[in-house]
């Protein structure tokens, strides 16, 4: 007896990140039958207010998907979902919206840092290039695997942080929590105080990059828990 097939799944990459930082796990999963989108805007410096309209601009028409959001995405799923009529989300290592109002793509923290980072021609470096040396190439042992990660990474000016995107309500709708890292203990915590279904990965941020058949697997753990896909004939 089959069950039936997955729904659509829409990964939505951090916009400090490119596309490919999600298409190790995509690739895995429509391998195993469903149906994946790595939707990216057309211009990468689009604004964080206008981002969740472009990624709508490059989508086909889809029924109900599920939004996986990684990192910083998680605050443009409550938009995606109320224009796409998702069926759920997946929140991967990241940051959890407000029920409702209004965010920044960063906190004020986070903003202080990235205000201490070197600029030039007006912009800042590569996300890759923020940390200490050494930091991300010891997630990536395939040089070629960190190349094609580089490749896609967006210069964005300083004052593409300095924005505000619309929140519309969003949690009704099925949720779940995927933590890779340390990082997002907090946010973890929070979503089993929501009630939602929580899976942990001893990991780190970079999984679903690194690592994509444990993502890709507990991925698949959550949406089952979300949405049970009964048994067909």
């Amino acid at each position: 007896m089959k069950r039936k097939p997955l729904r659509d799944l829409i990964f939505i990459h951090s916009p400090l990140v490119g596309p490919s930082s999600w298409r190790p796990t995509a690739e895995v999963l429509r391998q195993r039958g469903a149906r994946c989108h790595v939707p990216t805007p057309a211009d990468p410096l689009t604004p964080w207010r206008d981002w969740s309209a472009a990624l709508q601009a490059v989508l086909p028409p889809i029924d109900r998907p599920i939004l996986i959001g990684h990192s910083a995405a998680g605050f443009l799923l409550p938009s995606l979902a109320a224009a796409l009529n998702a069926a759920a989300l997946v929140f991967v290592d990241a940051r959890v919206p407000p029920p409702q109002g209004v965010t920044r793509p960063v906190d004020g923290p986070f903003f202080d840092f990235v205000k201490t980072l070197p600029m030039e021609d007006g912009r800042l470096p590569p996300w890759s290039q923020w940390w200490p040396d050494g930091a991300i190439e010891a997630h990536f042992p395939d040089p070629a695997e960190r190349a094609e990660f580089e490749a896609d990474l967006p210069r964005l000016p300083l004052t593409w942080f300095d924005d505000r995107a619309d929140v519309p309500a969003w949690d009704s709708r099925p949720c779940g929590y995927l933590q890779l890292s340390k990082l997002f203990e907090s946010e973890a915590m929070d979503a089993i105080k929501r009630g939602w279904p929580v899976v942990h990965v001893d990991g780190s941020h970079l999984h679903p990059t690194v690592e994509p058949v444990e993502s890709a697997n507990a991925i698949l753990t959550l949406i089952d828990a979300l949405i049970p896909r009964t048994p067909v004939e």
